[in-house]
C-alpha cells in the first residue's frame, strides 16, 4: 500500500464547508448508489461549534443489518477508506481495532462528497459520569495501542519542522476563526499579540523535537467496545 500524505483536517475548512445544504441531495444520490436504507440523521461533525458541518452520520440498514453510512463532504488528503485499510493492515493489537467497513463510495467530485458505511458501535469504553474500572479499562487500551498500533506508520512523515507546523497551523486557525466568528464578544484587540507571543513560545519550545506517529483523537469520545473488543473511530485523524 502506497504511503499518502496525511490530513490536516482543520485547514481543509478553508476550501469549501457547504454540506448542511447539500445534506438531502447528498444522502439521496449516497442511498440510491449503494442500496443504504436511511432511518435518521444521528449527528452532524460542525467546524469549532459553528452551523458548518465537515460530515454527517445516517442510523440505518444495509444488506438487512444494522449500519451506520458517513457522508464526508469536504474531501481530505488521505481518505478515510485508505486509513481504515492502512491501519486494519498495520495492525498488530488483539485488542483495538477499526471499525467494519461494509461498503463505500469514494470522493466524487461532481456531488463533492465520499460515504462510507460502518458497523454501528453504542457502548463507550469511558461513559459519563465515569468509574474506576473504566479509566482502568481506557489507560490498558492506551498501553496497548502504543506497543501494538503504532509499529508500522502508512503516512508520510512531514517535511517541515513542528515549530514551522504550529506557524503556518496558528495562521490558519486564525483566519478560521475570523471567518466563522468575525464579531464574537470575546474577541479583544489584543488578541493577535497575545496569540504570536504563544506561537513564539511553542516554536522554541518544540525546537529538536521530532514527529511521533499517532491517532490524533485517541480518546473517551472515539473508543467503543464491542464483543470483547474496542473499536477505534475517526480514523481521518491518524497522522504526525
Amino acid at each position: 500500500m502506497k504511503l499518502q500524505k496525511q490530513n490536516e483536517i482543520s485547514h481543509i475548512y478553508l476550501k469549501e464547508s457547504d454540506l448542511r445544504e447539500r445534506e438531502k441531495q447528498v444522502l439521496k444520490d449516497a442511498v440510491q448508489k449503494t442500496g443504504f436504507q436511511p432511518q435518521k440523521i444521528t449527528s452532524r461533525s460542525s467546524w469549532w461549534g459553528s452551523k458548518e458541518i465537515g460530515a454527517f452520520f445516517v442510523s440505518g440498514k444495509y444488506n438487512g443489518e444494522n449500519a451506520v453510512l458517513k457522508i464526508q463532504g469536504v474531501k481530505p488528503t488521505a481518505s478515510e477508506v485508505y486509513m481504515i485499510k492502512a491501519f486494519q493492515k498495520a495492525n498488530k493489537s488483539k485488542l483495538i481495532r477499526p471499525p467494519m467497513l461494509f461498503a463505500y463510495l469514494p470522493w466524487d467530485e461532481h456531488e463533492r462528497y465520499e460515504a462510507l458505511i460502518l458497523e454501528p458501535v453504542e457502548k463507550r469504553v469511558v461513559g459519563i459520569p465515569t468509574n474506576q474500572k473504566e479509566l482502568n479499562d481506557f489507560f490498558n487500551a492506551y498501553v496497548d495501542y502504543r506497543k501494538n498500533c503504532l509499529n508500522k506508520p502508512w503516512l508520510n512523515r512531514p517535511t517541515e519542522s513542528i515549530s514551522k507546523r504550529i506557524e503556518s497551523n496558528f495562521k490558519l486557525w486564525g483566519e478560521a476563526s475570523l471567518h466563522l466568528y468575525p464579531k464574537h464578544t470575546f474577541r479583544k484587540a489584543q488578541d493577535k499579540d497575545l496569540i504570536d507571543k504563544a506561537v513564539r513560545i511553542l516554536k522554541k519550545g518544540y525546537e529538536g523535537i521530532d514527529f511521533e506517529f499517532q491517532h490524533g483523537h485517541f480518546s473517551q469520545g472515539d473508543l467503543y467496545e464491542k464483543s470483547g473488543r474496542i473499536v477505534l473511530l475517526s480514523n481521518l485523524y491518524w497522522g504526525w
